[in-house]
């Protein structure tokens, strides 16, 4: 069995794991950047991304204001403040009565289309106070952000299984698709093998698990895996609807 706490932390490595990644080295090295980390662009957007959300099956409701941006520079700022507005949000007391099983909030992250995602739990009643509170919450931690009347997309999703075999059995060498933790102890799922443009091996996984060059990495729980040696964002993976 998967105790609330692993189980909570597991979902929000789940919505947030294409919000960018780290790259692992077996040693630190300098932040080189991974090869063609660059080219990745951010699609245009704005107000219109609702209406065409609203035909996909597990969208509830939308709330909030998508800008209507266009250039790279533009678009990649408001994401900044979107992905600040996440981090913040994961140190946010208010939102913790939100999340399963004490609410129905099962992950929360940010699409590259411009707005910020809650997933709700689809066999769980929920209100429209419980929206208003969780939207009320979020947009109060995005003021901070520089954001005023925060886009958000409210879905209904089914809750993240991760009991695999093997999942958190030791690695060596280390493959993707199996469990990492980081320093803090979070946990997450390894990616996939690259190297930087300097030629030095490692691998890929979710941005959330190490927040820093030098961030320390275990695999599973407590053997080392390596350092964190680039941190990227790359736009044009997101959570669609």
């Amino acid at each position: 069995m998967i105790t609330k706490k692993k189980f909570e932390i597991g979902m929000l490595a789940l919505t947030m794991l294409l919000i960018g990644v780290v790259f692992a080295a077996s040693a630190s090295t300098n932040n080189s950047e991974i090869t063609n980390s660059d080219n990745m662009q951010i699609p245009d957007f704005g107000p219109y991304v609702f209406d065409d959300l609203k035909e996909k099956p597990n969208f509830l409701l939308a709330k909030g204001q998508i800008p209507n941006y266009t250039t790279q520079a533009e678009k990649q700022n408001w994401i900044d403040k979107l992905d600040k507005t996440r981090v913040l949000l994961d140190k946010d007391t208010n939102m913790k009565r939100y999340i399963y099983p004490k609410g129905p909030v099962i992950g929360y992250a940010w699409n590259n289309h411009g707005y910020f995602m809650i997933m709700l739990y689809k066999n769980m009643n929920i209100t429209d106070s419980q929206i208003d509170g969780i939207y009320n919450v979020v947009n109060k931690t995005a003021n901070k952000a520089s954001i005023q009347e925060i886009p958000i997309v409210f879905s209904r999703d089914d809750l993240f299984q991760n009991e695999v075999s093997g999942y958190d059995s030791y690695y060596r060498p280390i493959i993707g698709g199996i469990m990492v933790t980081s320093e803090t102890g979070n946990w997450g799922t390894i990616g996939y093998a690259a190297q930087t443009s300097a030629g030095t091996k490692g691998y890929v996984t979710a941005q959330h698990l190490g927040t820093y060059v030098g961030y320390d990495m275990y695999q599973p729980t407590s053997d080392a895996a390596g350092s964190v040696s680039a941190i990227r964002a790359y736009p044009k993976s997101g959570y669609l609807l």
